[in-house]
């Protein structure tokens, strides 16, 4: 029997992350209650058909294609003191040097 894709994912994001998948995520446990276990970050996974977010990050995608340059998506709400990077997971480190 294949395990369910949300569960692939969560074993995925967690080989790329240096960590290890929770299987008891959405329950706190004596490590973390995120969706892997990592020593410095807490990880939460979300899966589905529809992710709202990844709509706003498809059209920067798209934009950036065009452009030949790697695709950021800069978030902020209004109030808070800080931003938001949505970067894909291949492009995390090159993103980090350009700084």
């Amino acid at each position: 029997m294949t395990d369910k894709p949300w569960k692939v994912m969560e074993r995925r994001v967690a080989a790329k992350l240096g960590g290890k998948r929770n299987p008891m995520s959405g329950a706190y446990d004596d490590l973390t209650a995120g969706d892997v276990v990592h020593e410095h970050l807490y990880i939460e996974c979300k899966h589905g058909k529809n992710v709202p977010l990844l709509k706003l990050m498809h059209d920067t995608e798209a934009k950036a294609r065009v452009e030949g340059k790697i695709p950021v998506l800069a978030l902020h709400k209004k109030g808070e003191n800080h931003d938001y990077f949505l970067v894909r997971d291949d492009c995390l480190k090159t993103v980090a040097e350009f700084r």
